[in-house]
């Protein structure tokens, strides 16, 4: 992986964890026994989920490895935004770029969440917030791909298909300096 001196993809099989736990307080049990195990070995870990993308702003870094090159923060927070299918939209292909085939974006403050950091951090249930306050950087965005596959997204999900559309609705064209990936 660009960037990376080692990544690791920590797989949550949701139909055997442990009795008690609900299926996100099991997720973020496996993310806070990874930071604990890999920080004493690495100078800074990203944590995000695989339909996440970090994206620092293009204007002012080459890549993700050069934005990594000029961190200073402890802890940084990202700016969350869901990618968005909208009417119309053919299905997503991933072997070519997202923004291209997706034009538009819907701003998502839960998606506001720590994702990097040079020290041990305790994740609350869901990975959206830790125990301590963390920078919350502008100039790095979070594409998250939830709604960027309907069809896909429906088949996992159980939920209304109302909110779906009233995200459309509030989803705005993604300016073009973001379409990157």
């Amino acid at each position: 992986m660009p960037h990376f001196d080692y990544a690791e993809i920590i797989p949550v099989d949701f139909k055997r964890h442990s009795p008690g736990f609900k299926t996100w307080q099991y997720a973020t049990s496996l993310y806070n026994k990874a930071i604990r195990r890999l920080l004493p070995h690495y100078s800074l870990i990203v944590c995000v989920d695989v339909d996440e993308i970090l994206v620092p702003d293009p204007e002012y870094y080459a890549d993700f490895g050069d934005y990594l090159d000029h961190y200073k923060a402890d802890v940084t927070e990202c700016v969350g935004y869901g990618i968005m299918e909208m009417d119309g939209d053919k299905p997503i292909d991933l072997s070519q770029r997202i923004t291209d085939q997706r034009k538009y974006w819907l701003r998502d403050p839960k998606y506001d969440k720590p994702v990097i950091t040079k020290k041990r951090i305790h994740y609350f249930p869901g990975q959206h917030k830790c125990n301590t306050n963390g920078y919350r950087d502008r100039d790095l965005r979070m594409f998250h791909l939830r709604y960027a596959d309907l069809s896909s997204f429906l088949s996992r999900r159980t939920g209304s298909f109302s909110h779906i559309l009233d995200c459309q609705e509030k989803a705005v064209s993604i300016p073009e300096k973001w379409r990157v990936i």
